[in-house]
């Protein structure tokens, strides 16, 4: 436990430092001011074989971007390139076995790629990194088992991308990272968990995907805010949200084919935001956690087949409401819930701005849960619920303060309200 807290303090100090800290011409950056190029490789380069190396070895830095591709290199022997200015990209050399010959290298300008080098078991030797312009993407290293060697590494300017790498299980190695603006995990079937990730406290975007038996998310747990948007998807070993409890700034959020998940403990306290979508969840029967949101101001989506209960969007009263270029103002969503009964929930719900949609719901029998909604702007859409009599789709038409511009009702329960052809309400 004491060593849990000591790492937490660290990674925390280390954000703290960056944030405060003044980065401007650094050493071996080549953006950080009057940086002397008198000695650089001029433009881009692609390294080839042995004399393509043995031609750079002099070089400390490289203007334009570095290209080692389909080579037959075992290391990338250039022991004094200190920066390089545009992209490096390390890709495809199957008999790659080690980074240590850029251990001084300190930055790259633009993207770093490092992907599918087969008999690459470490990423030892990138010890001296400390910045990446642009994204950085460690890809289809399937011998690599941790991050170890990025860390020194404080900063990446677009997306870290840890993504395919089926003998990663733990991030340890990037200790040290107190800025990024994306972080997408993706697709490592190894790995359990996040620790080892210095998380930053804020992010543009967030993508957990395809990680089988990550079982938690506390790495995450210094994040306060995300711009735009956290997709947490198909990660079936994922039993709750904790880790997320901390955010209290929120673009979007999709939670998404995760078997596991039986219930969103450490969904953040938020009230507001733009899109919810919550569905493919095969064991979440409850949406408890959620009920401190007032307003979806875009989509509220909702598709779990156990689900049973809505009653944790009891708060929300609206969806919708903010003008989307080319497109409709807010959609309500409730589909695919084969074992939800009733819509008890979003009776405070008064606005479904562009579009209600409800349909496949096997088990649905009445819409009351929706008597305090009185404007849908565009389409109205109750179709294929096989238990829901269609009179029940007149008496919330009926409830409504304007006509929907479209309305469609079909497949429904057949009652006095379908002719066997035609909606028919009294």
């Amino acid at each position: 436990m004491k060593k849990i807290f000591l790492t937490v303090a660290i990674c925390h100090f280390a954000v703290m430092l960056s944030a405060c800290g003044d980065d401007e011409g650094l050493p071996g950056d080549p953006d950080g001011g009057d940086t002397d190029t008198s000695d650089c490789y001029i433009g881009d380069i692609t390294v080839e074989n042995e004399a393509d190396i043995e031609f750079l070895k002099p070089y400390p830095c490289i203007t334009g971007s570095l290209t080692v591709e389909e080579t037959a290199l075992q290391n990338i022997e250039l022991p004094n390139l200190e920066w390089v200015g545009g992209e490096l990209d390390i890709g495809h050399n199957v008999s790659l076995t080690s980074l240590s010959g850029l251990g001084n290298l300190t930055s790259v300008g633009e993207d770093l790629g490092i992907w599918e080098n087969t008999a690459l078991s470490s990423l030892a030797g990138l010890d001296a990194l400390t910045s990446v312009g642009g994204g950085l993407k460690v890809s289809r290293a399937n011998s690599i088992t941790d991050l170890t060697g990025l860390g020194a590494l404080t900063s990446v300017g677009k997306i870290l991308s840890i993504s395919c790498n089926d003998a990663l299980t733990s991030l340890a190695g990037l200790d040290n990272l107190s800025s990024v603006d994306h972080l997408r995990i993706t697709y490592n079937f190894a790995l359990t968990s996040l620790d080892g990730l210095c998380t930053p406290t804020s992010l543009t975007g967030l993508r957990l995907e395809g990680n089988p038996v990550l079982a938690d998310l506390e790495g995450l747990s210094a994040l306060t805010s995300v711009e735009n948007y956290v997709s947490i998807l198909d990660n079936d070993a994922l039993t709750n949200l904790n880790g997320l409890e901390n955010i209290t700034s929120l673009g979007a959020i999709t939670i998404s084919d995760n078997d596991g998940l039986t219930d969103l403990d450490g969904f953040p306290t938020i009230t507001s935001i733009a899109t919810l979508e919550i569905g493919g969840n095969l064991s979440l029967t409850d949406l408890d956690e959620l009920n401190a949101l007032t307003l979806v101001s875009g989509d509220l989506r909702i598709a779990n087949t156990s689900l049973t209960d809505i009653t944790g969007l009891s708060n929300i009263t609206s969806v919708g409401g903010v003008s989307v270029p080319d497109g409709p103002d807010g959609m309500l969503d409730i589909y695919g819930n084969t074992a939800l009964t009733n819509l008890d929930g979003l009776n405070n719900i008064t606005l479904a701005g562009g579009r209600l949609l409800i349909t496949e719901n096997a088990t649905l029998t009445t819409l009351t849960g929706l008597s305090g909604l009185t404007t849908v702007d565009e389409d109205f859409s109750i179709y294929t619920n096989p238990a829901l009599p269609y009179c029940e789709a007149c008496n919330l038409l009926d409830q409504l303060t304007d006509a929907p511009n479209e309305i469609f009702a079909y497949d429904n329960f057949p009652d006095t309200c379908w002719d066997g052809t035609d909606l028919v309400c009294p």
